[in-house]
């Protein structure tokens, strides 16, 4: 019976590591296809060769190629299949019209065949895209408005992209408005020539933002846009910076205990560019006692967040302290105040937890019926044995 119980674990385990060694070994597979994207204007009878490369870590591999999508009748492959990899074309000819405006997606597909070895969910598929747009009928644009974060008394490029995605040509006039948004407050405003875009093609209008004298904080951007009598327009939002790190918040309560408990300053910064050597001064006092601690410097990336700890010993702390935070960074400081909790915690025996009772109920019993099961076979085969011996000497 213990030999039995033996190789049922044996093979249990040798079971469950030759699965974990079969998934590494899939996992360690790669199939890849190059160019993974590529992207058209519609053009009547307009024929485009694409010259694709797949890529795989098996030398011996078989590999068909597959195209699908809405427009895969008009694309021919110049090979139905690879070995470990290697170079194929894909021709496309497109017809004289599509009737339906927009994205046309092309799938060239690179999929591995099974062996007979690996015939159940071991193949990798991979596709490349092809993307036709077909322009709609008459006047239609597609702007968008690029705007990154800067700082104040700086330069922040503005640039407004305008894809023209109809089938006449049109002329566009853009203008731009700057609003702080914490004043409603309109403080810029750009104004552009009209410029010409083809159909199917696109431009770009470009400025500079000059932030000087601008107050920090977050600014819209509108773009209202003429394009040959037709009007529209897109927003976007950015942000002017200013070298200030704000406190969000800190650590409000902590449990009174013989080990240190982590008090933790949460930051974030506001500044375009990167701060080095933050760090905070924090102030814990009530009637009775009074802490001081400076916590370890931290750097901050642009518009980052970051976190400065403190390992306090409460051991002789209890009930409510005034908290006074101030942060240090870059010859500035900023400051915040609050308070902070000491709780008791009452300390409890193993089994005041219930779910702790239980659960080793549950386990003893569980070894309990083990045992017997264990028990009730060995005995029964030592009876078997007993009962033999018997008919033998009979």
């Amino acid at each position: 019976m213990q030999k039995k119980v033996v190789w049922l674990i044996f093979l249990v385990a040798f079971g469950f590591a030759a699965s974990v060694v079969w998934s590494a070994g899939l996992a360690s597979a790669a199939l890849g296809i190059s160019p993974a994207l590529k992207e058209f204007n519609f053009e009547p009878g307009k024929t485009i060769t694409l010259n694709y490369r797949v890529t795989s870590d098996k030398p011996d591999q078989e590999i068909e190629l597959v195209v699908g999508g809405d427009l895969a009748d008009y694309v021919t492959l110049d090979k139905k299949k690879l070995v470990g990899g290697g170079d194929f074309s894909a021709t496309i000819r497109l017809p004289e019209k599509i009737d339906k405006p927009g994205w046309h997606a092309i799938s060239i597909g690179a999929h591995e065949l099974p062996s007979e070895q690996k015939f159940i969910g071991t193949s990798i598929n991979i596709d490349a895209k092809v993307k036709i747009f077909v322009p709609f009928p008459g006047k239609y644009i597609e702007p968008r408005l690029n705007i990154p974060n800067g700082n104040v008394n700086t330069k922040i490029p503005v640039e407004l992209e305008v894809i023209n995605r109809g089938t006449q040509d049109l002329t566009i006039t853009p203008t731009i408005r700057f609003i702080f948004l914490a004043e409603n407050k309109e403080v810029e405003k750009f104004e552009f020539k009209p410029l010409e875009i083809k159909s199917g093609q696109k431009n770009y209008f470009r400025k500079f933002l000059d932030t000087t004298g601008f107050a920090g904080g977050n600014y819209l951007a509108k773009a209202d846009i003429d394009y040959s009598g037709e009007q529209t327009s897109i927003n976007t939002t950015f942000i002017v910076g200013t070298l200030f790190v704000e406190i969000v918040d800190f650590t409000h309560e902590l449990n009174k205990s013989d080990s240190l408990e982590k008090f933790e300053i949460n930051v974030r910064s506001n500044w375009g560019e990167k701060i080095e050597g933050v760090f905070a001064e924090v102030n814990i006092s009530n009637s009775s006692s009074s802490e001081f601690f400076r916590t370890s410097p931290t750097d901050l990336e642009p518009w980052g967040k970051g976190v400065l700890e403190w390992f306090l010993d409460t051991r002789k702390m209890s009930n409510e302290y005034n908290v006074k935070v101030k942060l240090r960074y870059a010859g500035k400081e900023s400051e915040k105040e609050g308070t902070l909790r000491i709780m008791e915690i009452e300390k409890r025996s193993l089994f005041d937890n219930q779910y702790l009772v239980y659960g080793g109920i549950a386990a003893v019993g569980f070894v309990l019926i083990l045992a017997l099961i264990i028990v009730f076979f060995a005995r029964r085969k030592r009876k078997g044995k007993e009962d033999a011996q018997k008919g033998k000497k009979s």
